[in-house]
C-alpha cells in the first residue's frame, strides 16, 4: 500500500474511546486508578505504538520493557526510580522512559497523555 496523506494519523481528527483498564492488583501501591488507552497507530513490525492514555490518581510499580515517549496533555504525575529519586511532570511536559526502568508511577491529579512506545526486538 502506498504511503500517502491518507495514511497520516491525526489523533484529534477521529478520537477513539479509551479502552478501560487498571494496573494489576499485585503492582498497585495506592488506590485503584481506572485508566483508559486508545492506541491510534501500530507499525507493520508491531514494535511501535502511538496513542492516548488517561488515568485517575493512584500509584503502582513500573517496569519498562520498552522505550516510551510521553507528552502530558493534562494533569500531574511523579515517576520515581528504585532508589527513591523522582521527577514530576505536568501539562506541556515531554519525557522519555528508557527500556529497563524500574520504579513507580504516581498519578497525583487526573492525567491525560500522548505516548509513543517502541519495543526492541531483542531484549
Amino acid at each position: 500500500m502506498p504511503v500517502t496523506i491518507d495514511t497520516v494519523v491525526a489523533f484529534s481528527h477521529h478520537p477513539l474511546a479509551p479502552a478501560a483498564s487498571e494496573p494489576p492488583p499485585e503492582r498497585r501501591l495506592e488506590g485503584t486508578p481506572r485508566q483508559g488507552t486508545a492506541n491510534y497507530f501500530t507499525d507493520s513490525t508491531r514494535q511501535l505504538d502511538a496513542g492516548f492514555w488517561e488515568s485517575e490518581p493512584g500509584k503502582w510499580h513500573a517496569v519498562s520493557e520498552r522505550n516510551e515517549f510521553c507528552y502530558i496533555l493534562e494533569g500531574y504525575v511523579r515517576i520515581a526510580d528504585e532508589q527513591g529519586n523522582s521527577k514530576d511532570f505536568r501539562k506541556g511536559d515531554a519525557f522519555m522512559i528508557p527500556y529497563g526502568f524500574k520504579g513507580t508511577w504516581q498519578v497525583l491529579e487526573f492525567t491525560k497523555k500522548y505516548y509513543v512506545i517502541f519495543v526492541p526486538e531483542s531484549r
